[in-house]
């Protein structure tokens, strides 16, 4: 999941792979949930290929299921925590399938 790996900076920028962000990113998240940006939108300006914006949409369905607003915005806070600690490297945090494991483990 390439999105991933960009969002946690799980490459290095010589590896030719951009990183997005954190807090941009769920700033970007949280104004779709509020109807002020469009998902097309989002894929323009983070550049995502045809594999993350289905990454994406498998984190966006994540956050759909949830029933209130409430739980979203939990859910977002959640998100933008793995990150960081997969920003600094934190064990346990630090490859694809991890972040992939504890965000099913959290939001099954």
């Amino acid at each position: 999941m390439a999105l991933l790996e960009r969002l946690a900076v799980l490459r290095d920028a010589d590896e030719g792979v951009d990183s997005i962000g954190l807090f941009t990113f769920i700033a970007a998240l949280r104004e779709l949930n509020d109807g002020a940006v469009t998902l097309s939108s989002i894929h323009s300006f983070f550049n995502l290929d045809a594999g993350e914006q289905s990454e994406l949409g498998w984190l966006i369905g994540k956050a759909q299921a949830l029933p209130t607003d409430e739980e979203k915005t939990a859910f977002l806070d959640f998100i933008q925590r793995i990150f960081i600690l997969a920003e600094a490297r934190a064990q346990n945090y630090t490859t694809n399938q991890s972040l992939v494991d504890r965000i099913n483990s959290q939001y099954p």
